[in-house]
């Protein structure tokens, strides 16, 4: 349904799409009972909803912090590139809104890869990747996952997404904390996925974060004395002003201008 409407520039509607809410996003004027913000759902919530742009659709920001997340026009990209952005969406949406293993692979390659590089789970091979999210990813999803985009870059058989990946750590979550117990803590990790795509297919998903924030984040790390940080780390990704910068480097260095 959303590769559709993307394809077609029809406006996505509700319940035709994979984005739902922002804990902030119904306080906006324009978002109180429009038929044009995207549909709440438990699983995910994006920051950005799809509006019609002169017949066009396009990805819009909404954050009320401001935020980097920049409008992606979808009548400047090529044929390709709307494919492979609907394709992206479909898969997102199997994953962590029908939560469907099966559906998700579906999107890729007869031979897919997908790596979560920090930690090194995955797969390789419809066989793995398929057992993985069905009995790993998918259900290691807390009810309340965030995503919130910072950017989106569309190449040439390559999507680069930026975002912060919110949640608590209230069940096991094996692909992101191997052999770590539910801590109840929260989680705000900025993250990097690099998705390449062949032959009308999704290829492989590279997927980028910084370990040692999360584990700060969860108490499991000390940071006294260690060029790490916790939620900091996500709050400035989102907002440049939300945290100085170079905190880590005064501890040690006198500079007035740093």
């Amino acid at each position: 349904m959303v590769r559709e409407a993307l394809r077609d520039h029809r406006f996505v509607r509700k319940r035709e799409s994979l984005a739902v809410h922002y804990d902030e996003a119904q306080d906006l004027p324009e978002f109180r009972g429009s038929n044009e913000c995207l549909p709440r759902h438990p699983a995910v919530a994006y920051l950005f909803r799809v509006r019609p742009l002169d017949g066009n659709i396009r990805y819009e920001n909404i954050n009320p912090r401001g935020g980097f997340m920049s409008t992606l026009d979808l009548a400047k990209l090529t044929p390709e590139q709307r494919e492979m952005v609907a394709l992206w969406e479909e898969h997102m949406k199997a994953e962590f809104q029908d939560k469907d293993a099966r559906a998700s692979c579906d999107t890729m390659v007869a031979t897919p890869y997908v790596n979560h590089v920090p930690v090194l789970t995955g797969g390789v091979g419809r066989r793995q990747l398929e057992n993985y999210y069905s009995r790993y990813f998918i259900p290691g999803q807390p009810p309340d996952v965030e995503i919130v985009p910072i950017s989106r870059t569309v190449g040439q058989e390559r999507i680069v997404d930026e975002f912060v990946y919110r949640c608590t750590h209230s069940i096991s979550m094996e692909w992101l904390l191997p052999g770590v117990p539910p801590t109840g803590r929260r989680l705000e990790i900025p993250t990097v996925v690099i998705v390449s795509f062949k032959d009308g297919k999704m290829k492989s998903e590279h997927l980028y974060w910084d370990q040692a924030s999360v584990l700060v984040q969860l108490g499991l790390l000390d940071p006294t004395g260690l060029p790490v940080a916790g939620a900091e780390v996500a709050r400035k990704a989102l907002d440049p002003a939300a945290v100085p910068s170079n905190l880590l480097m005064k501890r040690t260095i006198a500079d007035e201008l740093l």
